[in-house]
């Protein structure tokens, strides 16, 4: 790795484009070549080739090596994968569905003795008629 590395994020770029909506919620595939711009726009010195360090799931993976190999960026950019990996949320929502779904028993049963305690807690900070 070269001997500056950035991370880009709210505290050390809090007016990094990178952050926007558009980048951060977009569809990885539609915007791998905005981001490779954005990132040599806002890091790169013109001077070598700017090294991106991917932390994502396989297919976006494939997609960056694709947008970056092109003529006019395999000049730029020198493309590194990460040992680590973020999930892809596509990838980890049949295990948050499964684990909400043994889950929602019990948080029903919370609600429910939580709306008795609650109607018993008005109903004796009821004032009485004497």
């Amino acid at each position: 790795m070269g001997a500056i590395w950035t991370e880009v994020n709210e505290e050390n770029s809090p007016n990094s484009s990178l952050l926007a909506k558009k980048y951060t919620e977009g569809f990885f595939p539609f915007k791998a070549r905005e981001i490779v711009d954005e990132l040599l726009d806002e890091y790169g010195d013109g001077s070598s080739a700017l090294e991106i360090v991917f932390e994502g799931p396989d297919d976006e993976w494939d997609e960056l090596q694709d947008v970056c190999s092109s003529e006019a960026l395999a000049p730029l950019v020198k493309l590194e994968r990460s040992e680590r990996a973020l999930a892809n949320a596509r990838d980890i929502l049949p295990y948050i569905r499964e684990v909400f779904d043994e889950l929602y028993p019990s948080l029903q049963e919370l609600r429910t003795v939580a709306r008795r305690r609650s109607t018993a807690c008005a109903s004796s900070a009821m004032p009485r008629a004497t």
